[in-house]
């Protein structure tokens, strides 16, 4: 994740996919502001799903995920 994303995201960002601005935020955002979420098995967190985030691929098995939306 990227802290203050969600609040700083310039609108070339939010205009195209974010799989092609993905090199294009690492650069924009200093290093210092990109963090990993992690936990151990069971584990449950929450995020703005406003903000720059990445998933990391599952290393050794599959991952459980559930989403909820509310507007």
């Amino acid at each position: 994740m990227i802290r203050t994303s969600h609040r700083n995201k310039p609108l070339k960002f939010m205009l195209k996919s974010a799989r092609t601005a993905g090199m294009e935020v690492d650069s924009y955002y200093p290093t210092k502001l990109h963090f990993e979420v992690r936990g151990p098995k069971g584990s449950g967190f929450a995020e703005d799903l406003y903000s720059f985030h990445k998933v990391n691929p599952p290393i050794s098995q599959d991952r459980l995920t559930l989403q909820i939306r509310y507007y």
